[in-house]
């Protein structure tokens, strides 16, 4: 019954949540089939200000229930600065380890600028079942897997197995999507499932949470960063604070100066992300095909192109790696056959003109007053590279044997073909 109500719920908010220009995907940031409760989750900080309605305004069920900013604000409604205090106090667990090791990270081994972006959400959530991670302007909050925090099997286990709803979509096409971080010629880090009984060190969890942190912010910011503060009523709830600024979005503004046009792409995203049954010719589309559709167009990834919200999450995402951690971010279209053979693929995608000038009109939205760095960095960056058509996928990446194929596993288990997780 809880998960008949979630699915009306989920509905109802898109239809109510809709808006913003009429000439492309404009769906609102909702979890998927999400159907947690938040039943084991409690507040980190037992000092918080907020222990009293933390739980109360993350697990909300209607709209109308949706917390004003009067009683849970924005970190950046504090204090413009964000600390590790402030944002402790916001921490909503189901385990305590999470909240332990996101503070560590925060700490140790994440960049400033993380801090920064929370300054647009109200709370963060990490909970055993969440997958895949969100934000959600119903209540203002990020929602992380707990997958990018665990370090040994026991933390691992405490951990639901629960597939990602999207696998599966897009199972009768002839291509797949593939992707991965590279560094130095090699992948940013090591993957491992939770059973798999090893203990991971801090370096492989890192990059991973910093470029879930900076897709989730880049939602959060979206909808109210600095620049929009001002321009919202914080006697509203937050949903309503962002649907009255909705015309101020960056995305908004993205689509309006930099559309993405390819229709053949926007029904693709559509079956990729969205579940849609695909056409004969969609079916009949090769891994070359859709690198030839992809090529010219504006986006760092196909998921761009299922919604405004997106596509600026995945190009501020992959700035965000490039100028902090040097990493850069392969995304290619290869066979269904055990071989994957790059039909199309490219290396550091921000590098190519279209792709970058959109990117930097998403971050220097998100960073006032600093476009001389914005402008230096993104005029720096070179061109991208071509991944070789015909090569495999996994012998383009590293000469690393941890990383074979066989090392990875079947198809079903490697992280370079499942949906993004966010």
């Amino acid at each position: 019954m809880k998960y008949y109500n979630y699915l009306t719920f989920i509905l109802i908010f898109l239809f109510i949540g809709c808006g913003g220009s009429a000439n492309h995907e404009d769906d609102e940031i909702v979890p998927g089939l999400y159907t947690s409760s938040f039943a084991n989750d409690f507040v980190y900080d037992t000092n918080s200000p907020y222990k009293n309605v933390l739980k109360e305004c993350i697990a909300i069920n209607h709209i109308n229930q949706s917390c004003s900013l009067n009683k849970l604000p924005l970190l950046m409604q504090e204090n413009q600065t964000i600390t590790r205090d402030m944002i402790k106090k916001r921490l909503l667990v189901s385990h305590k380890w999470m909240g332990d090791r996101f503070l560590e990270m925060i700490d140790n081994y994440l960049d400033e600028d993380i801090k920064k972006l929370l300054g647009s959400v109200t709370a963060i959530v990490i909970d055993d079942d969440i997958n895949p991670s969100f934000y959600w302007n119903l209540t203002g909050a990020i929602y992380l897997d707990a997958r990018y925090l665990w370090l040994n099997p026991s933390e691992a286990s405490t951990i639901h197995k629960k597939d990602d709803y999207r696998t599966g979509y897009g199972s009768d096409l002839n291509f797949l999507t593939a992707w991965r971080y590279v560094k130095n010629g090699a992948y940013a880090y090591k993957r491992y499932s939770l059973d798999s009984g090893v203990t991971r060190e801090r370096s492989d969890i890192q990059y991973r949470l910093a470029s879930l942190l900076y897709h989730e912010l880049g939602h959060a910011n979206d909808f109210i960063n600095p620049l929009t503060l001002p321009y919202i009523n914080t006697n509203d709830s937050i949903y309503y604070a962002t649907e009255d600024i909705q015309s101020r979005r960056v995305s908004t503004k993205l689509y309006n100066q930099y559309p993405l046009t390819s229709s053949d792409l926007k029904d693709l995203a559509k079956v990729l992300y969205g579940g849609q049954t695909p056409s004969t010719y969609q079916k009949s589309l090769t891994p070359s095909d859709v690198g030839t559709l992809f090529d010219g167009a504006g986006a760092t990834d196909l998921y761009g192109y299922y919604n405004q919200y997106e596509d600026l999450a995945m190009l501020f995402e992959e700035s965000m790696m490039r100028y902090h951690y040097s990493i850069d971010r392969d995304i290619g279209f290869v066979s269904t056959d055990s071989d994957y053979i790059i039909g199309w693929g490219e290396r550091g995608r921000i590098r190519d003109d279209d792709v970058k000038q959109r990117a930097k009109f998403v971050v220097k939205n998100f960073f006032p007053n600093e476009d001389v760095k914005w402008d230096n960095f993104f005029d720096g960056l070179g061109s991208s590279t071509a991944l070789q058509s015909g090569a495999k996928w996994f012998d383009t990446a590293t000469q690393n044997s941890n990383f074979s194929q066989r090392s990875l596993g079947s198809k079903k288990h490697i992280e370079d073909f499942k949906p993004i997780n966010y």
